[in-house]
């Protein structure tokens, strides 16, 4: 199909909004890969094991049962009551149906809450390093993110900079954004920093805080503290955002869903309700045995993760210019650069991506996540694999 571009215009508020990096630069090694040429790519956010056989089973069962119409709009009622289980058990949360809205993949549920919250240039304070899609869907509703840096060191990786926080905060502020573990970081942030959280939003009544805690299952050694359960005083001003792609490797199967007040998410059930309806049926079936079924892949597959970024950190902090915390969950190693650059003579991460792309590695730059100066670096690949990225991402950095 052919049209004129000078008739075509594109909204205001898309214009604001970025291609996805991290999706750019996975189509860019995938290309290079088809080229024939030999790329490791380091850039993607999602498990490589498949999604367990009785997951899956589960799904052909639903279809065979005749489970293929709409569901409620804000979901399943066995998913429902499977979601409201596992927080009961895992967190002592006591959640039922109302305060839940099953959306497709997590990333809609961010996007719904701020559909339904959000009014021209009200602000959300977004954490540093942040997932990249988060200032992007809070620009496409009409918002304003306000980016506040987190403190960093080696020895403890990224905490939260509370006095920079707080400072940020204007009447126009809405939500302050928190997701741990952290994409692109792995950090996971202590009690003492969640409880200082905690304080500022007791202060600041007119904030909510959107706690988006998709890795809240791989952690290392266990599952990371969840600011909902550590203060349930303030859940009429809570929304827990998770989903099953990231712990039991489903992330085709767009399912997330959002936990909070009842008029929150009855909002948010009327943004669903014109845009998705709701996700699809099967998926939420397949979804229910996920949460009610064995959790043994989920543990060994953390188990797996755990090796293999230890093996990260080490190889990673023997590169000269390289300095690499230990994540406390997620699959991403975040090192600090900026040593490597200026032995480089480099002036930028994204530089040093392109030299690593060269070299047979695909990563994302640490400033596509509002931190100029490092990478991120995925573990979802084998120890082969990321041994090897190991080895080739030295060589670059070795060149003379």
């Amino acid at each position: 199909m052919t049209g004129d571009f000078d008739i075509f215009k594109v909204s205001d508020r898309l214009k604001s909004v970025r291609p996805s990096p991290i999706l750019m630069l996975s189509q860019k090694a995938r290309s290079l890969r088809e080229a024939g040429h030999s790329i490791i790519d380091l850039t993607v956010g999602e498990p490589d094991f498949d999604t367990p056989d009785h997951i899956k089973l589960s799904a052909t069962e639903a279809m065979a049962q005749g489970k293929t119409k709409y569901t409620a709009l804000s979901g399943a009622p066995d998913l429902l009551d499977a979601i409201a289980g596992q927080v009961a058990v895992n967190y002592e949360l006591q959640v039922d149906r109302r305060n839940i809205v099953v959306t497709n993949g997590a990333k809609q549920a961010i996007h719904s809450a701020f559909a339904a919250t959000l009014n021209i240039d009200d602000e959300v304070v977004l954490l540093a390093p942040f997932w990249t899609s988060y200032a992007d869907i809070i620009r496409l509703e009409g918002g304003v993110p306000r980016e506040i840096t987190g403190r960093w060191s080696l020895e403890k990786g990224w905490a939260l900079d509370l006095e920079a926080i707080e400072a940020a905060i204007s009447p126009r502020t809405r939500w302050i954004l928190l997701n741990s573990p952290c994409n692109p970081s792995g950090a996971v942030f202590s009690v003492v920093d969640l409880a200082g959280l905690a304080g500022i939003l007791e202060r600041h009544p007119h904030v909510w805080i959107l706690s988006d805690d998709i890795y809240q299952d791989i952690a290392f050694p266990a599952p990371a503290p969840l600011f909902a359960a550590l203060h349930p005083d303030l859940s009429a001003r809570t929304l827990i955002v998770s989903g099953v792609s990231k712990a039991y490797a489903m992330t085709g199967w767009r399912v997330g869903w959002a936990i909070g007040p009842i008029p929150l998410i009855q909002a948010m059930t009327a943004v669903q309700s014109q845009t998705t309806s709701a996700p699809s049926s099967i998926s939420q079936a397949a979804a229910t045995t996920a949460l009610r079924g064995s959790q043994e892949s989920v543990h060994g597959m953390v188990s797996e993760f755990l090796s293999r970024r230890n093996m990260m950190v080490r190889r990673l902090n023997a590169i000269p210019g390289f300095e690499c915390p230990v994540p406390g969950g997620a699959f991403y190693v975040f090192p600090r650069v900026t040593g490597a650059l200026r032995a480089l003579g480099m002036t930028s991460d994204a530089e040093l991506c392109a030299l690593l792309l060269q070299g047979g590695v695909a990563a994302v730059p640490g400033s596509a996540f509002g931190t100029p100066g490092y990478l991120r670096l995925s573990f979802a690949a084998s120890e082969a694999d990321l041994a090897g990225a190991c080895d080739r991402i030295e060589a670059a950095c070795a060149r003379p």
